[in-house]
C-alpha cells in the first residue's frame, strides 16, 4: 500500500522551542536540532521535554537531515520538524524509508513542503521488520568499515610524521 507522508504521521505536542544561544554544555536532557551533530546541546527544565512513548524522526527543514530518536529530549529552535509516524508504520522503517527519498536541495531554504508531496510504501508489519533488520546489518558494516579506515589514516599520518622526523634527524 503506498501513503500520503502526511497520513503517515501523527501530530506531537511541542511544549518549547529551544534558541541555539541558549542551549547548555551539560544538562539533564538532550537537545535536538537540525544540525549535523546528533546531539547539539543540553536543557535543565523538565517542562520542555517532548516524552514520547515510540520513537519519532527529526527532520531539519533547512538542512534535510533525519534523526531517529528513540529517548525523551528538548527541541532545538526553528526548523525542526518531529514526525510521530503512526500506528502501521514501525519507526525505524520510517526513518529508513524517509533517508531513501529523493529531496532536491533548496539551499537554506525549507525543505518541509517538499517532504509532505511525498509518498510512503506500507508493507505489512512483517516485511517492515525484515527491512529494518536487512538495513541495520547493512549501517553496522558501514560503521565499522568507517572505524577502520579512519584507524588506517591515522596510522598513515603517523608513518608520514616519523618519515619527516627520521628524514630531518639523518
Amino acid at each position: 500500500m503506498i501513503k500520503n507522508f502526511e497520513d503517515c504521521i501523527d501530530p506531537i505536542r511541542i511544549p518549547a522551542k529551544i534558541n541555539r544561544k541558549d542551549f547548555l554544555p551539560v544538562g539533564a536532557y538532550p537537545i535536538i536540532s537540525q544540525e549535523v551533530d546528533f546531539i547539539n546541546g543540553y536543557w535543565n527544565n523538565e517542562i520542555d521535554v517532548i516524552k514520547i512513548s515510540t520513537p519519532i524522526v527529526i527532520f531539519g527543514d533547512h538542512t534535510k537531515i533525519f534523526k531517529f530518536i528513540d529517548f525523551d529530549f528538548v527541541q532545538g529552535a526553528d526548523g525542526v520538524k518531529v514526525l510521530s509516524p503512526k500506528d502501521f508504520l514501525i519507526p525505524k522503517y520510517f526513518y529508513y524509508q524517509l533517508l531513501s527519498l529523493p529531496l532536491e536541495s533548496l539551499g537554506y531554504a525549507r525543505h518541509y513542503k517538499m517532504l509532505k508531496e511525498q509518498k510512503i510504501f506500507v508493507p505489512d508489519k512483517a516485511i517492515q521488520q525484515k527491512v529494518i533488520e536487512r538495513l541495520d546489518q547493512i549501517f553496522d558494516r558501514i560503521k565499522i568499515a568507517k572505524e577502520n579506515i579512519s584507524k588506517q589514516e591515522l596510522l598513515i599520518n603517523e608513518f608520514e610524521t616519523s618519515i619527516l622526523i627520521n628524514s630531518f634527524r639523518e
